[in-house]
C-alpha cells in the first residue's frame, strides 16, 4: 500500500504525512494496513516521514502582515498609506506568492525597513527560530500519538 514503509536498517515502520492522517480512522483501510504490519514487525517503531523541505532561510524574519499594519499606522507619512496597502493586499490575492508581492511593494515603499531588519537580524532570527521548533516539537507529538494509536 502506498504511504506505508519499512526501514529495516533502522527498524522502524514510516508513514507519509497523508497516510497517518488517515490511520486515526481505525475503520480505515489504512489502519488496517498499519495494524497487520505492527503485527508482523511487532519490534519496529512507527515513524512519520519527514517532508523534504527546502531549507529556507528567512531575510526578514518577523515581517508579516501585522507588522506591516503597525508600521504604516505608527511611521508611514504618506497619504492613504493604509488604503494602498490594501489594494495591494487585492492585487496579491491573484498570484501565486500572494505575501511575496505585498512584502516586494512594502520594501521599496519603505526602504528603511530593511536597514532595521539588517540591524536586529540576530534577534530576530532567535525568535524565528525558536517558534519553527516549537511547530517541530508539536509535530513530533502528533508522530507519537499516531504511534500510540496502532
Amino acid at each position: 500500500m502506498k504511504g506505508i514503509t519499512l526501514d529495516v536498517f533502522n527498524n522502524t515502520i514510516v508513514l507519509s504525512r497523508t497516510f497517518a492522517k488517515k490511520v486515526k480512522n481505525i475503520d480505515s483501510q489504512e489502519y488496517k494496513e498499519l495494524r497487520k504490519v505492527r503485527k508482523a514487525n511487532p519490534d519496529f517503531e512507527v515513524t512519520v516521514r519527514e517532508q523534504n523541505k527546502k531549507t529556507f532561510v528567512e531575510r526578514y524574519p518577523g515581517l508579516n502582515d501585522e507588522y506591516i499594519k503597525d508600521y504604516i499606522t505608527k511611521y508611514s507619512t504618506r497619504p492613504n498609506a493604509m488604503e494602498e496597502y490594501e489594494r495591494v493586499k487585492v492585487c496579491a490575492k491573484c498570484r501565486s506568492a500572494k505575501f511575496g508581492h505585498v512584502r516586494k511593494w512594502f520594501l521599496e515603499t519603505y526602504p528603511e525597513v530593511i536597514t532595521i531588519f539588517e540591524e536586529t537580524a540576530p534577534e530576530r532570527a532567535a525568535k524565528y527560530e525558536s517558534e519553527e521548533n516549537a511547530k517541530n516539537a508539536k509535530n513530533a507529538e502528533n508522530a507519537d500519538a499516531v504511534s500510540k494509536a496502532a
